[in-house]
């Protein structure tokens, strides 16, 4: 054609045929970026600390509680003017666990203060003064002579981070190394996520800690966190089990590494599929991305600080003050009798989050920075 030379792109595909589980490798110019362990990006402002160190800012400004209560002081339910379901606020979380996790240290307290007067912790005056709150893990070679960098522990690409892990120990574990398939645990209703053995971290709870085998294991340590984001774990680990199948009986000659990687390959491009034809259009709007351009290897698809605590926050807006369930389909584990979702299809099925109005509530910000046990310690968590 003529005139195209002008127009090939520097950039050319890599030789490798599957992604990296830990993200690497992606950009062939910038091997490492958008990699789990990769600095969360900062604007062109840079860093706000007190000390430009360091240091909370802030010194003098109002409590996050208190703004809270003013942003979201809503005293009614307000439905989703299109219709959406509670779909858009689960995906939207089952996606943020796909791109960022940057968990508390765990040894840097900065409670926050609880004001008089606020309609729910402190109504009569009595109550809960400070809500927990910890500082987030950063980058250890930074926060002395330059400004504290904090760090996403998973890939920053939507390449099934919540089904296949961000680290190779945690893809090895849930693997059972036969036929590409990966772990499950079997009950009469359905194919469950595999439970802890012991040795795997989570996202545990004072009742239930990290490594307690009463939790399942999923490629994000969050999947226990709530029960729709542990069904679409679920879903997409069979999803996973069921390619692989295909695969295998397509494909006789294959290895299991093969079935694996060509069953992965199959889901991310599921999970891209569901998030650019579906997620986004139902959050933004038709027209809510601009058209794409192609790949550009100079940009650094890094997470940015503030989208990973202030922008992406809107996924957690809209739902409901309760969850539904399924009327049917619910099973108990013998060994741990607590009822788990064990059918969720794509297809309509006029029960659970599928059929539920989401909500524009300020119940869960009222509640999610709660004063017990896990609510109290997810704050300050992610």
């Amino acid at each position: 054609m003529t005139g195209a030379a002008s127009s090939v792109p520097l950039w050319s595909p890599p030789s490798i045929d599957y992604r990296s589980i830990d993200g690497t490798g992606n950009n062939t110019s910038h091997s490492d970026w958008g990699s789990a362990g990769s600095h969360l990006l900062r604007g062109a402002s840079g860093a706000h600390y007190g000390n430009n160190i360091e240091s909370m800012g802030g010194a003098g400004r109002p409590s996050p509680r208190e703004i809270s209560n003013a942003l979201f002081d809503q005293r009614r339910s307000i439905l989703s003017s299109v219709g959406h379901s509670d779909y858009i606020w689960t995906w939207g979380q089952f996606l943020d666990h796909d791109l960022s996790l940057t968990p508390a240290a765990g040894t840097e307290l900065l409670p926050i203060p609880v004001p008089l007067g606020d309609r729910f912790f402190r109504t009569n005056g009595s109550g809960p003064t400070m809500i927990a709150f910890t500082r987030s893990v950063f980058d250890p070679q930074t926060g002395v002579s330059n400004p504290r960098e904090q760090m996403n522990l998973d890939t920053a690409y939507i390449d099934g981070n919540t089904v296949y892990g961000s680290d190779a120990g945690r893809a090895g574990w849930l693997r059972t190394l036969v036929g590409g398939r990966l772990k499950v645990t079997s009950t009469a209703q359905g194919d469950l996520l595999p439970y802890n053995d012991g040795t795997i971290i989570n996202a545990g709870t004072p009742e239930k800690p990290n490594f307690s085998t009463a939790l399942f294991v999923a490629g994000d340590i969050r999947a226990n966190e709530q029960p729709t984001l542990a069904s679409m774990h679920t879903l997409f680990v069979r999803e996973h089990n069921y390619q692989a199948g295909r695969v295998g009986r397509d494909n006789p000659g294959f290895t299991d590494e093969e079935i694996y990687q060509h069953a992965r390959k199959i889901v991310i491009a599921e999970i891209h599929a569901i998030t650019y034809q579906e997620f986004i259009p139902a959050l933004l709007g038709p027209s809510g991305l601009p058209p794409d351009t192609g790949y550009n290897p100079s940009v650094n698809a890094g997470i940015a600080q503030v989208f990973s605590t202030a922008a992406y926050r809107l996924g957690k807006l809209p739902l409901c003050q309760r969850g539904a369930r399924p009327r049917s389909g619910f099973a108990q584990h013998p060994a741990r009798p607590r009822p788990w979702p064990t059918r969720f299809q794509y297809h309509t099925r006029r029960s659970g989050i599928a059929a539920q109005d989401t909500l524009f509530a300020d119940y869960f910000g009222r509640l999610y920075c709660g004063t017990t046990g896990k609510i109290v310690w997810q704050c300050g968590q992610y």
